[in-house]
């Protein structure tokens, strides 16, 4: 009985060792596959800073190129006010040319209209003499 006893528990003993060893290779499987997915983990970190790196950068370059556009259209507006103040400048200086000129051709066509009477009465005088 002793014998059988003792092959039951080396027999016991060694499906213990076998289990063993495959608890083992599970748990090395499952280090293995651990260590893979905290791999593939990491390089997702990785490449989501990567990509908010690149993100930030792009927002930088449309912040500045707005800002660039919005001093450009600043400038223009400058400009095109500049020239409105010249072209009002321009056409209040031909308003008193043609102001001057009006007064100037009215004095004249008075002094016409003076000088016509001036010389009827002459030829008048004339006639009566």
């Amino acid at each position: 009985q002793m014998e059988s006893a003792a092959e039951a528990s080396a027999a016991e003993l060694a499906e213990t060792k076998l289990e063993l060893v495959k608890l083992k290779r599970a748990g090395d499987s499952m280090g293995e596959h651990t260590a893979h997915w905290q791999e593939k983990a990491e390089q997702q970190t990785k490449r989501v800073e990567e990509l908010q790196e690149h993100v930030l950068r792009l927002k930088e370059e449309a912040e500045q190129k707005v800002v660039q556009r919005v001093e450009r259209m600043q400038e223009a507006l400058l400009d095109a006010k500049h020239v409105q103040s010249q072209s009002d400048a321009m056409i209040s200086e031909l308003r008193q040319q043609v102001q001057a000129q009006s007064d100037a051709a009215r004095a004249a066509s008075d002094h016409a209209a003076d000088l016509e009477v001036e010389l009827d009465q002459m030829q008048h005088q004339l006639e009566i003499a």
